[in-house]
């Protein structure tokens, strides 16, 4: 039986060494080995197609490590001065012809474990940018509609009356197409746009006593991603957009809203 399916690879790989020497005994890492201070980049690809019957594989993962490292290594590693953005559809152009049959849908790359760049197979006009900001702030769980013991039986050790903290971590992706540059938005621009509307106003603060938006409202991670995205809807200039926020709460409980998705007017009290 074909099933079609897609099939996710992650290549890693450290640029600035030799892009003719081969690694050995570092496969987790990569290849080139990074013995010096070279920058590290991951590349993750993401293809679809049907099932070989002979195989059972979509494509032999090494041949998409090598395409990557012909794409990244022998054509990129020393162009410091290109924007990722065009990078990224270059590699495109270049992946795609030499993957078919199989279909190239995902390309994304990590310059850092905080800063992504993704194309999808709908518009390669079109291109994602992520980045990961940090913030710490104090809440407390408690719902005007709930008695106190209900809020208690509900939100436990949240709902203490004195509040209690998180280190959030909060991820902004934006999406558009790039500039004559390659850029869609330079990345100052990005930070000082989430610093003011966000990180400034909750980072360090009590956001049932600081934040006037949770003076009513209660403080839950849905409540807050939300109030974020609401926040940086229309903070960008067109065409680029705001395509969605997640925010973590701890490393096990993170919200996403996305663009796609209704924001209600009248958020959860």
């Amino acid at each position: 039986m074909s099933r079609w399916v897609k099939l996710q690879r992650e290549v890693r790989l450290s640029l600035g060494v030799d892009p003719t020497r081969t690694a050995t005994g570092n496969s987790f890492a990569g290849s080139p080995r990074g013995d010096g201070l070279g920058p590290v980049v991951t590349l993750k690809v993401e293809v679809a197609g049907p099932i070989g019957p002979a195989t059972g594989m979509l494509i032999n993962i090494r041949q998409i490590d090598e395409l990557v490292r012909q794409a990244v290594v022998s054509d990129f590693a020393y162009a410091a001065d290109i924007a990722v953005p065009l990078m990224l559809k270059q590699m495109w152009a270049r992946m795609k012809a030499q993957l078919a049959p199989v279909t190239l849908t995902g390309l994304e790359i990590s310059s850092s474990p905080w800063l992504q760049y993704r194309l999808t197979d709908g518009d390669t006009r079109m291109i994602e940018l992520t980045e990961r900001f940090e913030f710490s702030a104090a809440h407390r769980l408690h719902s005007k509609d709930l008695t106190d013991a209900e809020n208690k039986a509900t939100f436990g050790k949240c709902n203490n009356p004195h509040g209690h903290g998180h280190n959030y971590e909060l991820e902004v992706t934006l999406s558009g197409p790039t500039d004559a540059g390659g850029e869609l938005i330079s990345l100052q621009r990005l930070h000082d746009i989430v610093n003011q509307r966000v990180i400034d106003r909750m980072d360090h603060k009590h956001l049932n006593i600081e934040v006037a938006e949770f003076g009513q409202l209660n403080p839950t991670v849905e409540n807050i991603a939300a109030v974020i995205f609401k926040s940086l809807e229309d903070a960008f200039p067109p065409p680029v957009r705001l395509q969605r926020i997640r925010l973590w709460e701890t490393p096990k409980t993170s919200c996403t809203v996305e663009a796609s998705e209704p924001v209600e007017k009248e958020l959860v009290k």
